[in-house]
């Protein structure tokens, strides 16, 4: 791993989340984020959230309160509760107003935003010498009963060191 400093080049810095490695999924997907088949937004691919890095009142963050809280596709709903919505999947979509295109490659964009491909700010399956940080995406904020979930949260809390190789 490398220092993370170094990788940020930018007043606005993310990286993609791609989920879509490793299945046919990925030869669907347009450029314009659509599934060719359906022709329906794509799902599996969205910014990485694990690492954002932004100059205060930055451009894109103004765009995305606009866009996603007050124009309806709100994280949490004026009465406190949750609301259904995906955001590493509502930021990539708000990328596009700012010329992104749905491809797992480092995209420079205006003003002063960089997305890197899915290597630099990686999951498990995306890392490589290039990588800076791994986002673990332990999805510890689920709650889940289920023995064989308990089971994995606590030998992972515990036993870390075996799986973050």
């Amino acid at each position: 791993m490398r220092p993370i400093e170094n990788s940020i080049k930018s007043k606005f810095v993310c990286g993609i989340e791609n989920h879509l490695i490793g299945t046919d999924d990925l030869k669907f997907l347009s450029l314009q984020g659509i599934d060719k088949r359906t022709g329906s937004p794509m799902t599996g691919f969205g910014m990485q959230t694990g690492f954002l890095y932004s100059e205060p009142e930055h451009q894109f963050v103004k765009h995305c309160i606009k866009t996603i809280y007050e124009g309806g596709q709100r994280a949490f709903i004026k009465d406190g509760n949750e609301d259904l919505i995906v955001i590493d999947g509502a930021l990539i979509w708000a990328l596009k107003d700012f010329g992104f295109v749905f491809k797992d490659e480092t995209q420079c964009l205006e003003p002063n935003i960089i997305i890197y491909n899915s290597s630099v700010y990686a999951t498990r399956k995306t890392k490589n010498n290039g990588t800076y940080l791994i986002h673990w995406f332990d999805q510890s904020w689920k709650e889940n009963n289920n023995i064989t979930f308990l089971l994995k949260k606590i030998i992972k809390k515990y036993f870390y060191f075996f799986f973050r190789k």
